[in-house]
């Protein structure tokens, strides 16, 4: 709401913002400012103690009257048991009205947008996080089976001192750390991918592949049926 607002400039609309709406002669005539002395409603009144507030402040609190006054001629509703949901509202002027609803609809959409890309960012930092894990990891692998060789004599030219099971394994491990780093850099070339496509990240291996996701689509099917029947 605050979005609509704001694109469509209703602070600056006498039907949404009281402060621009003239004032009536009744409540000017019945003010008791108007006809009796301040010294006099001072005495009534009593000590009282005034509080400035800030320009900020001011306009924070017109913003959310205005908000209040178009929340009051919104009605949001689902369209039967479909998915559709009506959006109506109630102006003065039908063409302010249409506009409304139209970039109501728009912000709605684009908060969807936004929550489903906030959640692939995160699972994009996570990914890449991991595959700078997995790097350290190879680095140091790489750096431990280098020293142990040059330790035990392995460089070309030099005698084996190390048994031949002793240096497969430390291979197989070397193997090992080199198939995790391309695992997770083709996973994370699969993500950046599925985020430029319709179907999203949801489309993952992970996620297809999870458990709970599977029990939840599972569980996703019976309410629809139910809801068809």
């Amino acid at each position: 709401m605050q979005r609509t607002v704001e694109q469509l400039g209703l602070t600056e609309i006498e039907e949404f913002n009281g402060r621009l709406r003239p004032k009536s002669a009744w409540k000017v005539y019945l003010n008791p400012k108007t006809y009796i002395p301040d010294f006099v409603l001072e005495l009534f009144r009593g000590e009282t103690k005034t509080v400035e507030i800030t320009d900020d402040e001011r306009a924070a609190r017109e913003r959310a009257g205005v908000v209040d006054n178009f929340l009051r001629n919104l009605t949001v509703s689902p369209e039967g048991r479909s998915l559709v949901i009506q959006i109506s509202f109630t102006s003065e002027d039908p063409r302010l009205a249409a506009d409304i609803v139209n970039a109501h609809a728009d912000f709605y959409i684009v908060s969807q947008l936004e929550a489903k890309f906030e959640a692939t960012k995160r699972a994009t930092k996570w990914l890449s996080e991991r595959l700078t894990d997995l790097r350290d990891e190879v680095v140091v692998a790489e750096g431990a089976v280098e020293g142990y060789r040059k330790n035990a004599g392995l460089i070309k030219g030099q005698s084996a001192d190390l048994t031949a099971e002793e240096v497969s394994e430390l291979n197989t491990l070397l193997v090992q750390a080199r198939t995790r780093r391309a695992d997770a850099e083709a996973r994370l070339r699969q993500m950046r991918k599925l985020m430029n496509t319709d179907e999203g990240i949801e489309s993952a291996t992970e996620v297809l592949s999870s458990g709970l996701i599977q029990k939840l689509r599972e569980q996703e099917a019976g309410v629809e049926r139910r809801a068809a029947e």
